[in-house]
């Protein structure tokens, strides 16, 4: 079902009231209620095991809530309100463990820029040649990053944390109305890690809504809005971020 709404956004706008999920005979979040708004930027803290996942796939849409129960998830984006993430799913960009596994797992060996070029054309897989505009904008995604020189490398051939980055910038060139980051920073090195962090800050001059979830406090970045920190399948907190000047995180 979609709604017309007077106002148009640019970005999306997420809501999420008392969702309920239950996987395997076991509940994984308990009455969830959460919105996500256009210009904000949060941090979704948990232990591993917490439903940081779960809930990351419930925002992009791939994962449903438990049927009989009162929850809710609604979408706004371009002035229309959507009832299920149909219509909408294309324009969220997300980014976890389980993407960069598929690329080992289906032997995706293409170049590095290759791979940007499938995020400025929604593919899985590379389809067409890239055009000189598009190896600017690739090239331009991953001088931002400090990985240039990866540009004809192949994929499995570049390290853990070099994919991992390599697929930042796919997100990125997606164009996405929202980003979800599923513990992008784990298992990176102190070098790959700040690359990520300094990125990530500079989307703060963009209206673009994004969720990091991570299970380390000193993980949240410096441009971070919001704070949310979820127990055992509940959000317990939900914290507005100081808009004071702070010490740079390292």
């Amino acid at each position: 079902m979609i709604v017309r709404s007077a106002r148009k956004l640019p970005y999306l706008e997420v809501a999420l009231s008392r969702i309920r999920l239950r996987l395997t005979g076991r509940s994984v979040l308990h009455d969830l209620s959460w919105r996500i708004r256009p210009g904000q930027r949060w941090v979704l803290i948990g232990a591993n095991g917490a439903g940081k996942t779960q809930l990351m796939k419930m925002l992009a849409g791939d994962v449903w809530p438990t049927p009989g129960g009162p929850g809710r998830r609604t979408y706004r984006w371009r002035g229309e309100r959507f009832d299920e993430p149909f219509g909408v799913k294309e324009q969220i960009a997300y980014l976890g463990a389980e993407r960069q596994d598929r690329y080992e797992h289906y032997q995706w060996n293409h170049r590095a820029e290759a791979i940007v070029g499938t995020g400025l054309y929604r593919t899985d897989i590379p389809l067409d040649r890239l055009t000189a505009a598009d190896r600017s904008k690739i090239h331009g995604l991953l001088a931002k990053l400090g990985i240039l020189p990866l540009a004809r490398r192949r994929f499995l051939r570049l390290s853990y944390g070099e994919r991992r980055l390599v697929l930042l910038a796919r997100a990125l060139a997606w164009r996405p109305a929202l980003l979800l980051l599923d513990e992008v920073l784990n298992g990176l090195d102190e070098l790959n890690r700040q690359r990520v962090l300094r990125l990530i800050h500079l989307l703060r001059h963009r209206s673009l809504p994004w969720v990091l979830a991570t299970h380390r406090l000193e993980d949240i970045p410096r441009s971070a809005t919001h704070v949310a920190r979820l127990t055992r399948g509940r959000l317990r907190r939900c914290v507005r971020l100081d808009q004071r000047p702070r010490r740079a995180r390292t």
